[in-house]
């Protein structure tokens, strides 16, 4: 445990004089000014069976788990210090430790199978992998930094958004049970998703045919304004054997507009007169995954639709990101939780090359990727 602390201390001195080595600068409303990525190249083996999946699932969520249990989480000024933020909610921090600390066990143990024993918490985690991490040799020790690095900026992403809730409103919580976020999946089960569209140039239309080469569909959550830009000729075509659903009228915090049921109305009937969806219900994703519990209850009983988060965002927006460093970050996260739904935007050509390492991992593992009808109306042209 000793050697251990000291490497994360490693790490961190590393951090406070050398983000920009590993994390490009960007500013972003809706985010922190940096974020997590690296090379997964620099992971020696290649993830080409489920064995090799595991081993570096394992492997990443204990470097997480390390990160994890070295922070404070219990002391304001702590936290204050590493988010950068002083009115933050220890509540809701509590609240999403508890939940880590579960899907972390979760998912460890789900990685083990038959190779390793099961855990009960983190503290377990990190002692039964530490004689392993011991043993590695030099071809992971540059793994060993960046992967760290990872993790610990990914921690403070999610530790952002923890302290913020519910004031601000995020993905990091559900309101109640009804919302999916990704996590009540079962173990290697993801879903794509992607927002905004459609867009305005050709970039929706090479997204669902890399989607539909690769026999894939995601859930497209459209903005009506777009919609509307966009016109009715051809727009089932474009979405076809993909699934379609509402992400309001406008790109705003919903909470803050006071006709955000008029986004929600507008958008749904747009959905329905577009799409001849007969009065299927389409299900919701709110800007920014902002919302409060009367748009939660008023999606209900109003139009009988869920709300949809995401719990792998792959920050697709981030110029600052080669499709490369999005790939690996998506990756990274898919070996750390073991399940989820992944969050992109249809505006943005480098998805394709992610869309491609994706593909490649499922055809290669368990992991595998939804059916987007289970969660929103199916377009077919036949």
């Amino acid at each position: 445990m000793r050697n251990q602390v000291r490497l994360l201390a490693l790490i961190v001195g590393l951090f406070s004089g050398c983000y920009s080595y590993f994390f490009g600068a960007v500013a972003f409303a809706a985010g922190p000014e940096k974020i997590a990525y690296f090379d997964r190249a620099i992971w020696p083996q290649t993830i080409d069976s489920n064995a090799v999946f595991n081993t570096a699932s394992r492997y990443e969520i204990y470097h997480f788990a390390l990160a994890f249990n070295a922070l404070d989480r219990e002391d304001a000024d702590s936290i204050a210090e590493f988010t950068g933020i002083e009115n933050t909610n220890l509540e809701s921090l509590a609240r999403w430790s508890e939940l880590t600390e579960q899907r972390l066990v979760a998912a460890y143990n789900a990685s083990c199978a038959d190779e390793c024993n099961q855990v009960d918490s983190t503290a377990d985690i990190l002692t039964a992998m530490q004689p392993q991490y011991a043993k590695l040799d030099a071809r992971y020790d540059a793994w060993k930094v960046q992967s760290l690095a990872f993790h610990q900026r990914y921690l403070y992403e999610q530790v952002r958004l923890a302290v913020l809730f519910p004031r601000i409103s995020s993905e990091i919580l559900s309101f109640n049970d009804s919302e999916i976020s990704g996590f009540e999946f079962n173990d290697l089960e993801f879903a794509l998703s992607f927002d905004d569209g459609p867009s305005l140039d050709k970039t929706t239309e090479k997204v669902t045919e890399t989607l539909n080469n690769h026999d894939l569909s995601a859930v497209f959550f459209l903005l009506g304004e777009r919609l509307e830009l966009h016109g009715r000729d051809n727009i089932k075509q474009l979405y076809d054997q993909q699934c379609v659903a509402s992400h309001g009228y406008i790109h705003k915090a919903h909470p803050r507009l006071e006709d955000w049921k008029n986004s929600v109305d507008k958008t749904a009937a747009l959905l329905d007169k577009n799409f001849q969806l007969n009065g299927t219900s389409t299900p919701f994703r709110p800007p920014y995954g902002q919302r409060n519990e009367d748009m939660l209850s008023y999606l209900s009983t109003a139009h009988g639709s869920k709300n949809i988060l995401w719990n792998i965002d792959s920050q697709d927006w981030n110029r600052s990101i080669s499709a490369q460093d999005e790939a690996s970050r998506v990756i990274t996260l898919m070996l750390l939780w073991r399940k989820g739904f992944i969050l992109f935007h249809d505006l943005y050509d480098k998805n394709l090359y992610v869309i491609n390492q994706l593909s490649d991992v499922a055809n290669v593992t368990d992991a595998y990727f939804s059916d987007c009808s289970r969660y929103a109306p199916k377009i077919s042209l036949d």
